[in-house]
């Protein structure tokens, strides 16, 4: 299997995404969750118990059809929560497992918003989506799905109430910030 190794900026402080891209088969490294939209859970490698303390992250906040998308995630928790090990997909490119980070922290009750576009992590989001957050075993943090007109350009797909609702399309974007 042939593995290319890029790294990418992705966050002005500094932080760099590494994007590995593999050709086929699945890669155990890393732990590449099953895509299917029915199915957003552990792969048939990886761990079956899911660990009983996952990082109190969510994604918050999508943009579609944007130059660049993006999706933002706020830390729910009272601990800062360490970025590197999470892993992004998106289910048009079930292929490839993007990690969040190569270090950094989110700090409690702070947002990130984060570019998803081909020259930044390998891949962009379409207007009918979905879109996962794992740990670096594979295990589900948090995932959306969005039917297309749902993040249409300029509008947004977020939570209401911020962080923990249910997500709803947005007229106004609300990058970085709280949701309305």
């Amino acid at each position: 299997m042939g593995r290319s190794l890029r790294y990418f900026p992705l966050l002005p402080a500094a932080i760099t995404v590494l994007v590995a891209g593999c050709s086929g088969a699945s890669d155990g490294d890393l732990n590449l969750p099953d895509a299917s939209p029915d199915a957003p859970a552990a792969p048939a490698d990886g761990p079956t118990d899911a660990p009983m303390d996952l990082p109190n992250i969510r994604i918050n906040e999508v943009a579609a059809g944007e130059a660049p998308d993006w999706v933002e995630f706020v830390n729910l928790g009272d601990v800062a929560i360490e970025l590197a090990g999470l892993r992004i997909l998106d289910a048009n490119d079930a292929t490839t497992a993007v990690p969040l980070a190569a270090s950094g922290t989110l700090e409690p009750g702070t947002y990130l918003a984060v570019d998803i576009a081909n020259e930044t992590v390998g891949f962009k989001l379409g207007g009918d989506e979905e879109f996962w957050l794992y740990t670096a075993a594979g295990d589900v943090i948090d995932s959306v799905d969005w039917n297309e007109g749902d993040a249409a350009t300029g509008k947004s797909y977020a939570r209401q109430p911020d962080g923990t609702g249910d997500f709803v399309s947005l007229e106004t974007q609300t990058k970085g910030a709280a949701n309305p």
